[in-house]
């Protein structure tokens, strides 16, 4: 019985704030120009890693430039010791695709 109960709450799953996958990712990326690792994607935004802290002003827009040369608009959302949560900014329509 007690195994029974616990498979059952294994298969609750918690809420969240959103349904959209995230999925965890490992790219070397520039933000607005310093080196950065992108660790997850989502339709709602990514996570970057830094080596050095970075202060960012919350207001402020970035850039996101990947190895092959695109640049994607994103703004800062949270930010922890070398981790940097953001949204995409103002996409374009190919952007978005």
């Amino acid at each position: 019985m007690v195994l029974l109960l616990a498979a059952i709450r294994c298969c609750i799953d918690r809420g969240r704030r959103s349904t959209i996958p995230w999925l965890a990712w490992n790219e070397a990326v520039m933000l607005n120009g310093r080196a950065a690792r992108l660790t997850a994607l989502s339709e709602e935004g990514l996570e970057l890693t830094h080596e050095q802290r970075i202060d960012i002003d919350p207001t402020s827009s970035l850039v996101l430039e990947t190895a092959d040369g695109r640049c994607w608009p994103v703004l800062p959302a949270r930010q922890q010791a070398l981790g940097l949560g953001c949204r995409w900014g103002h996409l374009t329509e190919q952007q978005r695709e």
